[in-house]
């Protein structure tokens, strides 16, 4: 009642601030444009060409992009020729290839098996792509008019990225013992060996006459032009960089490049034979695809990638997407751009056209300085984050130390662009697997199907995606983990039960790795999940994903989370230090290692009960305490690090208790009698 009545009695006041308030926020709304979202907010107030970080696309009204292909499942690897667009998908539970017609808005399922069906390409009326149908990769062509499928190759060893023009099918071919490129003539139906040499000739891309390759014959990755007409071939980069992931569209070469560290891109003009400098700033551009002097490509400028486009023409460029997620892959056919795009949670394929293009660039963290925006370099020891992306005097450190240790007397120069180049090698191999279990997974014999379950004896393989960077002479070691449970819900680590050489297999196609290792499932006598780490000769470790393992058939696994997963990525580097052998250089590092190993951690006996009482001691069986795995850390073991698992107990104690009840009760009595007596006395007197 008294709250009832406060408030009318303030009734007045209330409102004249609620209305003092509202006029505040109005007058707040209109002066400054942030809140209502008006365009006057986004500025390049420093004239450095970089707009405001928060600005989005959306407030410059060119932001139109429209989800082509959107499924349940993840849609990858996309191709564009006119109004058609070839991409593969796991939609039906396998890994197929599909077409999508944008003029009459229809998909057509090209295959549908349960081999692994993947890198489509489509020129005209024709699809290839490459498939293991036959047990190895093979390149397959489809019709689109008349919707027959023809085996190319038939060859027995391995056959991949595949693409297609007028009159050529080329792909990648192990034959030979290496890597070489091979072209079938679609007018003569006759298969061609085009470029055989030293080293390993990857990733061909064609259009009209001119054919473009990685190659590696001269100790290191570099692009490569053959004309299919003269059969005669142009070195186009020649630094001791990794070149890749290149196109054409039959006037212009288009490549990445780690020369500097990080991912940059370069433009060759085919007539002019000259090098054009496209997309070269601090951060990293990928994947470039060209068509008619327009190169479109990803961007990590923000920290996502996102669509950037160049106009060779105008020397431009233009930012076609914006997102917090990555857009990736992208292509581009006449004014339409298409990619792949993540902001859904999965994998769809978005579209757009140049005129939703914007020619800006957001991401500039101070609009009052033009030294500092994403196109700067970072300045080390200022305590200012340079380049905008959220650190400061990122990369100095690593920069400081990489030139001390290199620095000799009268080789400064030459050693300091050594180590540089080194670094950036390493860094490219450490970070070239993708994270996460949708690339790190179990599959059967055959590679044609994902497996959670296996039963004793049965041939599986772990597999590892890459982006494309990892390399065929990167190597990797596979870490295979069994667990066990508690309480039926939790898996932790158990124990590492077997160290296998795995095997990397490289497609720079539109960055793409494959990494793998054998196995042949043991069933150690109960049902058990089992999950992997696999690790680069970089030091990069990702986790694989869980298969349970039974005796037979029947049972059925299903996908589970493996607690603490970092922690176990931890445990596997220990475990490779602590078995490698070590000179007396590394002995105190080893030391060192093994003291920061938390043993009282690993212990938890806090579910274990006691025994009962006998003899005066109770006990608990530290066996069914979690605990660490003995031969990964015996030291833990030690009598200083166990949990206590005996005591004393007095069962004498139940004995005194009952003892001493007739004392109290002798008390009680006198004291009832003395009341009664008290009583008595003072009733007589």
């Amino acid at each position: 009642m008294f709250f009832k009545r406060g408030i009318a009695e303030n009734k007045f006041i209330i409102i004249s601030i609620l209305i003092f308030v509202s006029l505040t926020l109005i007058v707040i709304a209109i002066f400054n444009p942030t809140i209502t979202g008006n365009t006057i907010a986004c500025t390049d107030s420093d004239g450095d060409s970089y707009y405001l970080e928060d600005c989005s696309i959306e407030e410059y009204g060119c932001s139109s992009e429209e989800a082509l292909i959107s499924t349940s499942s993840d849609e990858d690897t996309i191709d564009v020729y006119e109004n058609y667009i070839v991409y593969q998908s796991d939609l039906d539970g396998s890994l197929n290839i599909y077409l999508y017609d944008k003029s009459t808005d229809t998909t057509t399922q090209i295959t549908s098996n349960t081999n692994i069906n993947m890198n489509p390409k489509v020129y005209g009326n024709r699809i290839v792509y490459q498939s293991r149908a036959t047990g190895n990769w093979d390149i397959f062509i489809y019709n689109i008019d008349s919707l027959n499928t023809m085996r190319i190759t038939s060859n027995s060893t391995n056959q991949v990225s595949p693409d297609i023009t007028d009159d050529w099918i080329v792909w990648s071919d192990v034959r030979d013992g290496n890597w070489n490129i091979y072209g079938y003539e679609l007018a003569t139906g006759t298969e061609t060996a085009l470029v055989t040499t030293t080293g390993d000739q990857s990733n061909p891309r064609v259009h009209g006459d001119y054919l473009t390759y990685v190659g590696n014959q001269g100790g290191s990755q570099d692009v490569f032009l053959y004309r299919l007409s003269t059969a005669t071939t142009t070195q186009i980069t020649s630094s001791s960089a990794k070149e890749n992931a290149q196109d054409t569209d039959g006037s212009y070469v288009v490549w990445q490049t780690n020369e500097a560290g990080h991912l940059d891109i370069y433009a060759y003009n085919i007539f002019d034979a000259e090098t054009i400098s496209i997309a070269t700033s601090t951060t990293n551009e990928r994947i470039p695809s060209v068509y008619d002097s327009k190169i479109i490509y990803m961007d990590d400028s923000s920290g996502d990638f996102n669509i950037k486009l160049y106009d060779i023409s105008t020397a431009t460029t233009s930012q076609i997407t914006n997102e917090e997620s990555d857009q990736i892959v992208p292509k581009i056919w006449g004014s339409s751009y298409y990619w792949v795009d993540e902001r859904n949670a999965n994998k769809d394929i978005f579209t757009s056209t140049s005129e939703d293009s914007c020619d800006i660039v957001t991401g500039d963290c101070n609009d009052e300085d033009d030294s500092i925006n994403p196109g700067v370099e970072e300045t080390c020891d200022d305590g200012i984050d340079n380049d905008c992306d959220g650190e400061i005097d990122d990369g100095c450190e690593a920069s400081e130390t990489t030139n001390e240790t290199t620095t000799t007397e009268g080789t400064n120069e030459t050693t300091t662009e050594d180590t540089n180049e080194t670094t950036a090698s390493t860094e490219e191999i450490i970070s070239c697997l993708y994270e996460g279990i949708d690339y790190s997974f179990w599959a059967d014999e055959s590679l044609s199907e994902i497996l959670n379950s296996a039963a004793d004896g049965t041939s599986t393989y772990m597999l590892n995606y890459g982006d494309g960077t990892c390399g065929s002479t990167t190597a990797l070691t596979f870490y295979l983990y069994s667990t066990y449970t508690e309480d039926g819900v939790t898996y932790y680590t158990n124990a590492l039960e077997e160290t296998l050489e795995g095997f990397i297999e490289n497609y720079p196609e539109e960055g793409f790795d494959l990494g793998y290792t054998p196995w042949t499932a043991t069933w150690p006598g109960v049902d058990t999940y089992y999950y992997f780490i696999a690790e680069t000769s970089g030091g990069q470790m990702v986790a694989g994903d869980t298969m349970l393992v039974c005796e037979t058939e029947a049972c059925e696994g299903t996908s589970i989370t493996v607690a603490d997963i970092d922690n176990y990525i931890t445990t596997a580097t220990t475990t490779e230090e602590d078995t490698t052998d070590y000179d007396e250089t590394y002995e105190e590092e080893e030391e060192e290692v093994v003291e920061e190993i938390d043993c009282s951690s690993m212990w938890d006996c806090s579910s274990v009960a006691w025994t009962d009482c006998e003899d005066g001691y109770t006990y608990r069986d530290l066996e069914s305490c979690t605990n660490p795995d003995f031969d990964l850390y015996p030291e833990c073991w030690d009598d200083v690090y166990l949990p206590e698992y005996q005591k004393t107990c007095l069962v004498e104690e139940e004995e005194e208790e009952t003892e001493e009840v007739p004392f109290f009760t002798t008390i009680n009595l006198i004291m009832i009698i003395l009341l009664i007596g008290g009583y008595y006395y003072r009733k007589t007197k």
